[in-house]
């Protein structure tokens, strides 16, 4: 078993494997694209207010997430509404905007469907520690910023305290025994018929000639 606050070395998909880093990082893409178009939106000089930024994103975001679900079977929302819940796979997550060492307790409060399904992702009593750690990603994005660190965050629910993060970018989120990629020869048909591999011979040249008996 896991312990609940793990060691650097310990990736996400060490906790869970549909945590993958591919899976991590495209959620982190999106975040920073709606992150992106709602700063160039935003006009200050006409009265635009850091809330109505923090607001603007988070309605969008829940539009760009809700549409990649519809094309990656891996990704599913689960609640719809305000209190925003997704899935990685069978983890629940939530996102939220701000530093990651200091996060809101209204945004690692658990829902009574969140919670379920984190108690499926996490079966068993002996994984009754890892229940008790939510997944939060994290955008430490402010007015100034184009493209912020997205963060994994852990939140131990019981205590309240902050556990792991890591930081979502091609270079740290790498598996460290990526399963190599095989292809197949010429003579492997699609349905996974495997067929020999068909013989060469060379052609014996004619004697057309009759020799003088």
């Amino acid at each position: 078993m896991l312990d609940p606050a793990p060691a650097r070395d310990v990736q996400p998909w060490d906790l869970h494997p549909d945590l993958r880093p591919d899976r991590l990082r495209k959620v982190a893409t999106a975040l920073r694209k709606v992150w992106r178009r709602a700063r160039r939106s935003h006009r200050s000089d006409l009265g635009d207010t850091m809330w109505g930024l923090g607001t603007k994103f988070h309605e969008r975001v829940r539009f760009e997430l809700s549409q990649v679900a519809i094309h990656e079977s891996w990704l599913t929302v689960v609640i719809p509404r305000s209190h925003f819940v997704f899935a990685l796979g069978a983890v629940p997550v939530r996102f939220f905007r701000g530093k990651r060492a200091s996060v809101k307790k209204s945004m690692m409060r658990r829902s009574k469907v969140e919670l379920t399904q984190q108690q499926l992702a996490f079966p068993g009593t002996e994984e009754r520690q890892l229940v008790d750690w939510a997944y939060r990603f994290a955008i430490d994005g402010t007015a100034k910023e184009n493209d912020p660190p997205v963060y994994l965050v852990q939140h131990d629910t019981t205590s309240g305290r902050v556990g792991e993060s890591w930081l979502i970018s091609k270079a740290t989120m790498r598996e460290k025994n990526p399963a190599p990629r095989v292809t197949a020869p010429d003579h492997v048909l699609h349905g996974g018929v495997q067929t020999p591999a068909p013989t060469v011979r060379r052609r014996r040249k004619r004697d057309d000639a009759v020799g003088d008996e």
